[in-house]
């Protein structure tokens, strides 16, 4: 039962590890101008008793990135959000 436990512990820091190593990637690819794609999320569904986690990081993930990406600037006219003084 143990060995169960570790084993899916270390599945999801894994997960976790490499979710936050492709939203880091992608704000470095933002602010050289790129435009990093986001993951797909309407991959096959996974057996695995880690599929919800996966699933929440994944999700996490496209959020992450989609908020950095060019229209995170936009205000709610669609133009950019200045500051009003």
């Amino acid at each position: 039962m143990e060995e169960a436990r570790t084993a899916t512990l270390t599945a999801v820091t894994g997960a976790a590890a490499a979710a936050e190593k492709s939203v880091q990637w992608s704000a470095d690819e933002l602010c050289r101008g790129g435009r990093p794609s986001l993951p797909d999320l309407q991959g096959p569904p996974s057996a695995s008793p880690n599929a919800e986690i996966n699933k929440a990081l994944s999700a996490l993930q496209v959020q992450a990135i989609a908020s950095s990406g060019p229209a995170a600037q936009l205000g709610p006219s669609g133009g950019p959000d200045v500051p009003r003084r």
